[in-house]
């Protein structure tokens, strides 16, 4: 809560204890498994087919029949305790993570910490199998795409009723259209690795920042809807035009200037305030104003600001690697559940064999300049770009042979091998998963059952109707 005391205000030198202290020190653990720890979070959209199996409404997060009221029906074991009498809801697994809920009633698995990537995609894959038993009756399906092709945020209603959400909506609905399109219609697979060593820490915050175009153009799952101009991945295009201070790159990574620490720091104290606490709730900043601002001169009606207001100014920063005590990767739409492993394959290969980030960091360095620039590309034409394309063939051959050296006790043959299948069908070939979605959108039907697992391959596909 801000405070009208100065006294009591964080000051600019608190404000960069607190930073790295929050961001960059890692979790406490007994030990050093090599390579390193992982958690993954996959998000999915809840859906009512009709009787013709072409998609309906949004399923509801509230009320008989929703969301909430199929997972709290649930006897699956595998499921836990439903908390969702609270605002937002949740589900605590038994086994570790757990499953919350976005403002449009996207549903989030977020899995426990594995030392395995491996054992990270058997949870995802046992929990989401969980999830569809318990949401997918009559006629709901579950569906991993990054944007949702066939409705508009007008038809699909803010349903957390927290006010976080309220203040947060509000604020970004004052700075462009694209704050409710990534509330409530856009879905991501987000990574989080571990820092590594203090030795490594730079090189795998650089890397991972470099990263993102090609996880843009290799990962899209979000082509333009029917009827709009061609673009590779709207997801992306969401954030890009989100709102400037607080998503893409750091100012000063960009320049190549301090070290992560003192870049992310800067990055986070000028970001705009999005939320002000207020007793139990919270409203939107009014935006222009930065948490710099707030530190430097206080604010006539907000006062001045406290470590707990810097630390939850720090929940609304979204760059494309946030920092969390760990790296989290957010630049991966939602993918179907056959083409995770060759997601969590790449950057892991990558980013936990050291030799390869090194190799890696050679290649992309000269990027810095212009990632900005390369980042809205791969979002625009994908791998139809030739220098993404010939970065990517490259950079996927570097990350195979690195997630090779980490071991099969870290990713085990077949998840290698479903690595091995996407890039052959895609990457290496100048294509990704939004291609062919782009092509199955001509044909409602046809789409729907590309999302439910004909696009992975499935020559059967259940709709349910």
């Amino acid at each position: 809560m801000p405070t009208r005391d100065p006294q009591a205000a964080v000051t600019l030198a608190d404000a960069r204890d607190i930073v790295a202290a929050s961001s960059f020190q890692p979790p406490p653990r007994l030990d050093d498994p090599k390579p390193g720890r992982i958690g993954l979070e996959p998000e999915r959209f809840a859906m009512i087919l009709g009787e013709d199996g072409l998609p309906g409404p949004r399923l509801p997060l509230e009320g008989p029949g929703g969301a909430l009221d199929r997972l709290g029906r649930s006897r699956d074991p595998l499921l836990g305790a439903a908390r969702f009498d609270q605002h937002p809801p949740a589900m605590e697994l038994p086994g570790g993570g757990s499953i919350t809920f976005e403002p449009g009633a996207q549903l989030e698995h977020s899995t426990a910490v594995y030392d395995s990537a491996s054992t990270a995609l058997d949870d995802v894959l046992r929990i989401g199998g969980a999830m569809d038993r318990a949401v997918s009756q009559s006629h709901a399906r579950l569906f991993s795409l990054g944007v949702d092709p066939w409705h508009t945020p007008d038809e699909v209603p803010q349903q957390l009723r927290a006010p976080r959400y309220w203040s947060m909506a509000a604020y970004l609905e004052s700075r462009s259209p694209y704050g409710a399109w990534m509330m409530r219609n856009s879905c991501s697979l987000q990574v989080n690795l571990d820092l590594g060593a203090p030795d490594r820490v730079a090189p795998r915050w650089e890397l991972g920042n470099f990263l993102s175009p090609l996880l843009v153009a290799i990962f899209s799952t979000s082509p333009e809807a029917p009827g709009e101009p061609r673009y590779h991945c709207r997801r992306a295009r969401i954030w890009q035009h989100l709102d400037p201070t607080r998503s893409g790159f750091p100012s000063e990574f960009l320049l190549g200037r301090g070290e992560p620490v003192d870049q992310y720091v800067k990055a986070v104290l000028d970001a705009d305030v999005l939320l002000v606490k207020k007793g139990d709730g919270a409203e939107p900043g009014p935006g222009g104003w930065t948490f710099r601002d707030w530190l430097k001169d206080g604010h006539p009606e907000h006062g001045f600001p406290t470590p707990d207001d810097l630390r939850y100014h720090l929940t609304t920063v979204f760059f494309e690697v946030r920092v969390r005590g760990f790296f989290e990767l957010r630049a991966i739409d939602a993918l179907p559940p056959c083409w995770r492993a060759a997601a969590v394959t790449f950057v892991s290969g990558l980013l936990y064999d050291d030799a390869t980030t090194d190799r890696a960091l050679a290649r992309l360095e000269s990027w810095r300049e212009d990632l900005q620039e390369r980042w809205v590309r791969a979002g625009e034409v994908g791998l139809e770009d030739d220098e993404l394309a010939v970065a990517a063939a490259e950079i996927w051959h570097l990350a195979r042979a690195g997630a090779e050296r980490l071991g099969t006790s870290f990713l085990r043959p077949e998840h290698l091998a479903e690595a091995d299948d996407f890039a052959e069908r895609f990457t290496l070939v100048r294509r990704a998963p939004a291609n062919d979605l782009r092509e199955a959108l001509g044909d409602v039907q046809r789409a729907v059952r590309w999302t439910l697992g004909a696009g992975c391959g499935q020559d059967r596909v259940d709709v349910g109707v």
